[in-house]
Parts: C-alpha cells; sequence; structure tokens
C-alpha cells in the first residue's frame, strides 16, 4: 500500500470517529443523557466499580472531560463517586439503582431500534474490523516519513 492510501485510510477513520463522538453526543430518547453517558454507565454494569482514572484511560479522554462526564452522571444521581482509601486522587466510581435502571429502560429501546436496522454488523464483520484496524496501525508505525 502506497502513502497516498493509508492517508485516504486515516482521514476515513478520523472521518468514521467524527461522526461517532457527533452520534454519542445525542439524547438517548426518554432518558436525557447522552449516548457517551450511557457509554460509561455500561462499562461499570460490566465492570463494577472502578477508579476514575481508569475511566479517563479505557475511554481515551482527558482527566477534565471524565470529570465532567462524571458530574454529570453524578447530579442525575446515576453513579456514586467516593475518594479512593489507598490513593486521595482518585474517585471510585459506581454504579446506583437508578443507574441501573436506566441502562434496563435503554436496553429495552435499544432492542426495538436494532430490530428496524436492515443489515446490522455480524460479530464477525466487526472482529474483522478491529484486526484491521490493528493492523493498519501497526503498519503505519513502520512508516518513516521524511519531511
Amino acid at each position: 500500500m502506497n502513502m497516498e492510501n493509508y492517508q485516504d485510510s486515516y482521514f476515513k477513520l478520523l472521518s468514521f470517529e467524527k461522526s461517532f463522538r457527533q452520534f454519542t453526543q445525542k439524547k438517548v430518547p426518554g432518558a436525557d443523557v447522552s449516548l457517551a453517558l450511557i457509554m460509561i454507565l455500561r462499562y461499570l454494569e460490566e465492570n463494577g466499580s472502578c477508579g476514575q482514572k481508569e475511566l479517563t484511560v479505557t475511554f481515551n479522554a482527558s482527566s477534565a472531560a471524565m470529570a465532567v462526564s462524571i458530574g454529570k452522571l453524578e447530579e442525575r444521581e446515576l453513579i456514586i463517586k467516593e475518594v479512593a482509601d489507598d490513593d486521595k486522587r482518585n474517585n471510585i466510581i459506581s454504579l446506583t439503582e437508578k443507574g441501573e435502571a436506566l441502562l434496563a429502560q435503554v436496553a429495552a429501546s435499544s432492542e426495538t431500534a436494532e430490530a428496524k436496522v436492515e443489515a446490522p454488523m455480524s460479530e464477525e464483520e466487526l472482529s474483522q474490523l478491529t484486526k484491521l484496524q490493528k493492523k493498519l496501525f501497526r503498519q503505519l508505525k513502520t512508516i518513516s516519513i521524511n519531511v
């Protein structure tokens, strides 16, 4: 693959990332919470309580952006934030019952929405996409550009 093709692929990925970011900022109907915040709640549901630093790394966010997100979730009583015993600079974030109920509501409405999608990506397609992205990034690391 020549450099022009890599650049084209890179810009397509950037475009997708921008579209995905815009999509995740939309409010989930009936929840008054953005999809990005729902993703944080789902992470907590799947992994249990965790540190705010872990969430920052997991979601590739800045500390400030994650603090804002955590603040919004805490304000809506969807999470509880407590100072970690072992590191006073880190907060432990936990899902509340209200947060769990919201996730159940969102899951129910998601099933209805997913049924409307004509040709959703299969698990195999998603796996292939992930492998291709990783391969592309590995190859980009090996290319040296003389500027």
